[in-house]
């Protein structure tokens, strides 16, 4: 998996309109984008909401890719 992979992920669940609008959140709101994928990772789900592992995982990537940067 790359970035560009797992942020597909998270927009098909739309938590992000599009990989540039990931990537301005970030910039401008770290720490609340770093949250939110914490909250995801670890099952954190909305009212009714389906997520699978995949979507999972790709939240653990990106969290690990980002923490570097």
């Amino acid at each position: 998996m790359n970035m560009s992979e797992a942020i597909k992920k998270l927009i098909r669940n739309y938590d992000f309109e599009s990989e540039t609008e990931f990537y301005e959140c970030l910039k401008e709101n770290r720490n609340e984008v770093i949250s939110h994928l914490e909250w995801r990772a670890s099952g954190g789900k909305m009212k009714d909401e389906n997520i699978d592992d995949n979507y999972i995982e790709a939240c653990k990537f990106i969290l690990s890719e980002i923490k570097d940067m």
